[in-house]
């Protein structure tokens, strides 16, 4: 963000698509698992499941069908949510984007 602040002009009206390395659910599970000392394990839970739970503590129903429906596009491997240029965030920064096992 500081890149583009420090010279908006440059960047007004433009849009970029900035996204990371792709990871699996397991893939997430086991960098936790090696980071917690503990075994993790990624378990999914059916679309209509996981809306009961969200309806259930809170959540707004059409909160809820936009989160199910970005879900949908990950797990159907949409471009949408998996982009695959990952040269945009380093261009912009200058920087190599945090790996998982950095964040986690």
């Amino acid at each position: 963000g500081a890149v583009i602040l420090a010279n908006y002009t440059k960047h007004f009206n433009t849009t970029y698509t900035i996204s990371s390395d792709r990871y699996t659910y397991d893939d997430l599970a086991k960098t936790f698992s090696e980071a917690l000392g503990r075994e993790i394990k990624y378990v999914r839970i059916p679309y209509e499941a996981a809306k009961q739970a969200f309806l259930k503590i809170g959540f707004e129903e059409w909160r809820v069908d936009g989160l199910l429906k970005f879900f949908k596009l990950i797990d159907n491997d949409s471009t949408v949510t998996n982009h695959p240029d990952l040269s945009v965030y380093k261009t912009l920064t200058g920087e190599e984007p945090t790996s998982i096992k950095s964040w986690v």
